[in-house]
């Protein structure tokens, strides 16, 4: 429906690019999106709206992502970009661009438009948030709930981004 990959490729690509980032001494970002207040949009507009917004939503994702980076559909209202060599900064000012995009899509469907959504976003940072996939989705999955906790419609940094300096690989 989105056009955009599931969550299970996510987690391949995702380990892949891990390895890949252990090597190259390289950073990688892994930023979680998820809409604010769509179980409240759901109620109001019904399924077939629903599907509409998710698919312009993730175009809008999409577009602001290089060729290199992945977006994915994690579930529900909630989507996942891996972004390979990109530092926090980067990632930050990524991440900046996909919720400016998210707020500003023109939204009509069926003769009626709709506002606009809004979204919190949570970035991880490979390694300072975690060794392998499962822990670094988890990292940026926490850092998404404290944006929400802020106020919605934010980026939240996971803590060890912020303190733990890249490795070059040994091999």
């Amino acid at each position: 429906m989105t056009g955009l990959y599931n969550r299970r490729y996510l987690e391949d690509v995702l380990n892949r690019e891990i390895h890949r980032a252990e090597r190259s001494g390289k950073p990688l970002a892994v930023v979680m999106i998820d809409i604010d207040n769509f179980k409240q949009f759901n109620d109001w507009h019904g399924h077939d709206a629903v599907d509409f917004v998710l698919s312009a939503l993730a175009r809008a994702i999409a577009r602001n992502i290089r060729p290199s980076g992945l977006a994915c559909r994690y579930g529900g209202e909630e989507f996942a970009v891996v972004l390979p060599q990109a530092s926090v900064d980067i990632a930050c000012q990524r991440a900046e661009e996909m919720r400016q995009a998210i707020r500003n899509t023109n939204l009509t469907h069926l003769g009626q438009t709709l506002a606009a959504p809004s979204a919190s976003l949570g970035i991880a940072m490979y390694p300072g948030d975690g060794a392998n996939a499962p822990e670094m989705l988890k990292a940026a999955d926490r850092a998404l709930y404290r944006a929400k906790d802020e106020g919605r419609d934010r980026i939240s940094v996971e803590q060890g981004s912020l303190r733990a300096p890249l490795r070059a690989s040994e091999a």
